[in-house]
């Protein structure tokens, strides 16, 4: 048996603003017949979820409220702007009919919406005006706790399958704000894809939000597919495969080596970086050597960046033995003999190992914040 769906509502206080976020069940055809007549469309989308509502309300009763029916008064039901792919080729096929290139009742069938939200209360307490400064973007990117999360679709459409249609909003609470997305995403066939954005930014310390709003679009025609690299995608999963196991192959034998007398500690040491560097090369065949090479020096990721560079070289020198041809009295060949010592290989094998760990662990999600905390309560 299938699990029947049930109704849900969550409410989330945010100093005076209480956050409320509702889903229910699709709006029945009776309901969604009656509403359609009212806002004069021909239909509404298939998935209409007339109850469901995003409400942010001020403890004084103002506020702003996300919902499907006066986000589809903002729908042009007047004119239809879009054809799908194939009408071309359909009214070729039929270009003897008399009346195959009339309309009966056109209006946007894609459901297109510029809707920002519905205020609440009264509109003299809140006040909407124009401001020339925009939303934080770098704030929202710092990493905080998320107490409060929900996701609400209003409706969507899949255009008699010529692509989708919908409508959605999300809102996420951290500490020191709250920040709402509603999106509304059209996709036509061979045609164009369309986003409606809406952002709405609240600061704990500021009285009042930000609101942007922004629309994009674009020919499916003038849409390039940026690839990572000239490689195809079988191959890149191959070589990432391949240099993988190679970096675990040489780990594995460093580590066997390791029990050789006098040379077994260095040998280690040449064969652990091997690894090292085969494995992190083995990500650049699935995202390409420049994205890689932009992701290994973010700020998040430079000092263990940094940290593993250096061991590599500081192995590659502690491993490496001048020949006879240069004379010891050198300045840079004592260097190297200083540096070639299985002590420091072993030293520079362990960094290697910490720097690893801290560079792949931020690619998880507060999987560093947590390794922080252990090691403070171990400590403490």
């Amino acid at each position: 048996m299938h699990p029947v769906f049930q109704s849900s509502r969550r409410d989330f206080t945010f100093g005076p603003w209480k956050l409320s976020a509702a889903r229910t069940h699709i709006m029945k055809s009776a309901q969604a017949e009656r509403l359609a007549d009212e806002l004069h469309m021909p239909s509404l989308p298939e998935m209409m979820f007339g109850d469901n509502v995003l409400r942010i309300q001020h403890d004084h009763g103002f506020g702003i409220e996300f919902n499907a029916t006066d986000a589809l008064k903002c729908v042009n039901n007047c004119q239809g702007m879009i054809k799908v792919a194939c009408a071309a080729e359909w009214q070729e096929s039929r270009s003897e009919a008399e009346h195959s290139k009339e309309v009966v009742r056109p209006y946007d069938w894609t459901y297109t919406t510029d809707y920002k939200g519905t205020l609440l209360g009264d509109t003299a307490t809140l006040k909407v005006v124009p401001t020339t400064e925009h939303i934080n973007t770098e704030k929202l990117k710092a990493r905080e706790q998320i107490m409060f999360f929900e996701e609400v679709l209003l409706f969507e459409d899949e255009l008699h399958d010529h692509g989708v249609s919908s409508l959605s909003v999300k809102v996420r609470v951290m500490p020191s704000s709250f920040f709402v997305l509603l999106r509304f995403f059209l996709r036509v066939d061979g045609v164009l894809i369309r986003m409606n954005d809406t952002r709405l930014h609240h600061e704990a310390d500021k009285t009042y939000m930000l609101r942007e709003y922004t629309s994009r679009e674009s020919k499916i025609s003038n849409l390039k597919v940026i690839d990572a690299t000239s490689l195809g995608w079988d191959t890149r999963v191959k070589g990432f495969i391949a240099c993988f196991a190679i970096g675990c192959l040489c780990s594995i034998l460093g580590s066997c080596l390791l029990w050789i007398p006098k040379k077994g500690l260095v040998l280690f040491a040449v064969f652990y970086t091997l690894g090292n560097i085969a494995s992190i090369g083995s990500t650049m065949f699935l995202m390409g050597p420049m994205k890689q090479l932009k992701r290994m020096f973010e700020p998040t990721r430079l000092i263990a960046t940094i940290v593993m560079l250096v061991s590599i070289q500081g192995v590659t020198l502690s491993s490496y033995k001048p020949g006879s041809n240069f004379h010891s009295s050198q300045l840079w060949l004592r260097m190297c003999l200083e540096w070639r010592k299985a002590g420091l290989a072993l030293l520079f094998c362990i960094l290697q190992f910490f720097a690893m760990a801290w560079y792949s662990i931020s690619f998880i999600p507060y999987a560093r914040d947590a390794v922080k905390k252990c090691v403070s309560v171990c400590l403490s």
